[in-house]
């Protein structure tokens, strides 16, 4: 009898390790999710568009289960939107949300990864939700009718 219960006893240590291990396999997730909104691929860009000021353009939710990580972000063509079939370009400016004061700010253009979060705090399990802008103006007769793009990489980085 005394076998059968140090068996039991040993199972059941076992069983309560492995619950205690399995825990400790799931960590809440690292890196971003980038929704693009309908407005990014259908801008208007007739001739004579007035300025066109903090358009929503994306949703970006950080996830990060550490305090410090980074969030950069680059651009193909230099903040610019360029033509398909012609060397027209229209040049473009980027809000991104502060992740300490919750403000937007200015993205500077860059053709190489520019930090747009340095050192973000734990995010909740939920993430931190961002908003992603663009301002344009385009002046008459300033674009050949085309189809003009830019493309944005961003890159998630977790502090070591």
């Amino acid at each position: 009898m005394l076998k059968k219960e140090i068996i039991i006893r040993t199972l059941l240590i076992s069983l309560l390790l492995f619950v205690f291990s399995m825990s400790l396999l799931f960590p809440a997730p690292n890196g971003i999710v980038i929704v693009s909104e309908p407005a990014a691929t259908t801008l208007s860009l007739s001739n004579g568009t007035g300025p066109v000021s903090n358009l929503l353009v994306a949703t970006i939710t950080e996830y990060s289960n550490k305090i410090g990580y980074y969030v950069t972000v680059y651009s193909a063509n230099s903040s610019s939107l360029l033509g398909e079939n012609n060397s027209d370009t229209l040049t473009y400016t980027l809000t991104y949300t502060d992740h300490d004061s919750g403000n937007p700010f200015s993205v500077p253009s860059s053709a190489t990864p520019l930090e747009i979060t340095t050192l973000g705090p734990k995010s909740p399990a939920t993430g931190t939700v961002k908003q992603l802008r663009m301002n344009y103006t385009i002046v008459d007769n300033a674009l050949s009718v085309d189809t003009y793009s830019d493309t944005l990489t961003f890159t998630f980085i977790a502090a070591l």
